[in-house]
């Protein structure tokens, strides 16, 4: 039992440097705390167990005795920690809630002018070329997924604290543009590049269904 109280205060003491360890700390006490009954079931089966011992007169070394006669003291030690663990781990928990609500503002912010960005970036017209363009998608969405992968971050801290999750409506309008552009620039490719293979060949070699299947597919 003695391990039980030590190697878990050695873990209650360790202070939460970031929302992982936040909840593993807040994890771990709610466990112990789910615990106490089923810790509190097994000291009377163990004092009954050295009295029987006692009885019988087996031997016990001094330091087990010891033990067992500190446990009702250890274990109220032991309560206490969590209680003031408990309370330590919610301010910890407003301070983190704060700082998370605090990126997740600023974070909306970012989406916001990434869009902007995206508008005057994007490939609308057909100034550029496919080249450009593609080149200018596969780019973005490079950005895009960026921002969904810290969208992902934010929101694990934000399960901690059942915050409510910003809809982020930019950026799925931004990842819904960059599929329609990326669809309208691949059939552009290969219509360039159909059409390369047409142009300087002979009339007479020209293939008209072919043509006309591929015109039709497009």
């Amino acid at each position: 039992m003695q391990d039980y109280f030590e190697g878990h205060k050695t873990s209650l003491a360790k202070q939460p440097l970031n929302l992982d360890m936040l909840a593993e700390s807040v994890n771990l006490l709610r466990r112990l705390i789910e615990e106490k009954p089923q810790v509190e079931a097994r000291f009377e089966p163990l004092r009954e167990k050295y009295k029987t011992l006692e009885k019988f007169e087996v031997q016990v070394s001094e330091r087990e005795q010891m033990l067992v006669e500190r446990l009702p003291a250890d274990w109220n030690s032991f309560q206490q920690i969590l209680n003031e663990t408990e309370g330590e781990l919610e301010k910890r928990k407003e301070d983190f809630r704060d700082k998370l609500a605090k990126m997740v503002e600023g974070f909306v912010k970012e989406v916001a002018e990434k869009r902007e960005q995206f508008v005057e970036a994007a490939p609308y017209g057909a100034e550029k070329s496919v080249a450009a363009a593609l080149d200018i998608i596969k780019k973005e969405r490079a950005k895009a997924q960026g921002a969904r992968k810290k969208e992902a971050e934010l929101k694990q801290g934000m399960d901690i604290f059942h915050m409510h999750q910003p809809p982020y409506k930019e950026l799925a309008q931004t990842e819904k543009e960059l599929e329609q552009l990326d669809g309208i620039y691949a059939i552009y490719q290969e219509w360039s590049d159909a059409y390369a293979g047409w142009k300087d060949g002979l009339f007479r070699d020209l293939k008209v269904d072919e043509m006309e299947t591929a015109a039709v597919s497009q």
